[in-house]
């Protein structure tokens, strides 16, 4: 039955792209010094015909295919490609939009190929842009395609986010190792900090950490 089920989100998912049900909701990153900008993080929506406004975790399990991933992730990106263009022709004073990756974003080469044909058809430069990745996409099979594709992005301009810092494994030797920009303290910290003085102590830890490496620090 489980199997059975999966097998039929999995066949929703491509009618639902196919039909244009899926879209990109935009989250904005304030800044607490620097005010004549914004950034945004692209939040990925379903709009089911039937269920309505599903976040990612009402089909996390369509994320355990590969190919349903990066179906996914090369319908972000030339979404994201769109509307970067006309936020731009608004004139708003847009600093990055960032994207969560997955692993089967590094499967080929495909998606950063086509990342790079976007800037260059559309004149966006890649400094203008962010991406999130997770501890978990530095282990398993696509590690090196993964260490590679992250140096690729990031020797052209664009920003690397390792998100949900402090819920993974070995976060601190990726600071070093990797080349990360920028932190994401998990929302689970943040949201206790106040009444928690161990969230407020591991929140204080990881500003410090991460500035003291020259990194930025956004809080969730």
């Amino acid at each position: 039955e489980a199997t059975e089920r999966r097998a039929a989100l999995l066949a929703e998912i491509e009618v639902g792209l196919g039909r244009g049900e899926f879209e990109l909701h935009y989250q904005p990153i304030v800044s607490i010094t620097e005010t004549k900008s914004f950034s945004l993080e692209a939040l990925m929506r379903w709009r089911h015909p039937r269920s309505g406004m599903l976040t990612p975790g009402h089909f996390a399990d369509g994320f355990q295919d590969s190919a349903v991933r990066a179906a996914l992730g090369m319908f972000m990106l030339e979404r994201i490609f769109q509307d970067v263009a006309t936020l731009r022709q608004q004139g708003l004073p847009l600093r990055r939009v960032a994207m969560n990756l997955t692993n089967s974003d590094f499967r080929s080469d495909a998606f950063l190929d086509r990342f790079f044909e976007l800037c260059d058809e559309t004149g966006i430069s890649p400094d203008q842009f962010s991406v999130e990745v997770t501890e978990g996409m530095f282990l398993g099979l696509n590690q090196k395609r993964v260490n590679a594709g992250l140096r690729r992005l990031h020797a052209a301009g664009v920003e690397i986010a390792l998100d949900d810092f402090g819920t993974g494994y070995a976060s601190l030797t990726h600071l070093r190792e990797l080349p990360i920009d920028r932190l994401k303290i998990d929302k689970s910290f943040v949201a206790n900090m106040v009444a928690s003085r161990e969230d407020s102590a591991i929140v204080r830890g990881v500003i410090d950490i991460a500035h003291s490496l020259g990194k930025v620090v956004t809080a969730e």
